[in-house]
């Protein structure tokens, strides 16, 4: 991350104190480095959204071995809701969106590995 960190400020910075470039240069440098940078940041954020899949499954698989069995529907449900407010409570998001996180999360990490 710290590489792609440098490459932005690198695009961001691209032209600054650079006296033998002149406006007209910087000017036509500029929408290119912003498309890099944009670029790289969709890069950055589809790395951490792998992630917070990779931990959301992790944390539900660590929570269901350590939770005593479900003696019935209710507790298993009890279960999956304590979990789902955990994660919600982390990423500070509805406890919808982190039960969709950790489906999905589950769905990806089981479907490959």
């Amino acid at each position: 991350m710290e590489a792609s960190l440098a490459a932005m400020a690198a695009f961001a910075g691209r032209g600054a104190g650079n006296v033998a470039s002149t406006g007209a240069d910087l000017l036509r440098d500029e929408p290119d480095a912003c498309l890099n940078g944009m670029a790289e940041v969709g890069r950055m954020e589809a790395r951490l959204a792998a992630l917070k899949v990779h931990f959301a499954a992790g944390y539900a698989r660590a929570a269901a071995a350590m939770a005593a069995p479900a003696v019935s529907p209710h507790e298993r449900t009890a279960q999956e809701m304590a979990v789902t407010a955990e994660v919600a409570c982390v990423l500070t998001v509805s406890e919808r969106s982190a039960a969709a996180l950790l489906a999905e999360s589950a769905t990806l990490t089981t479907g490959f590995s």
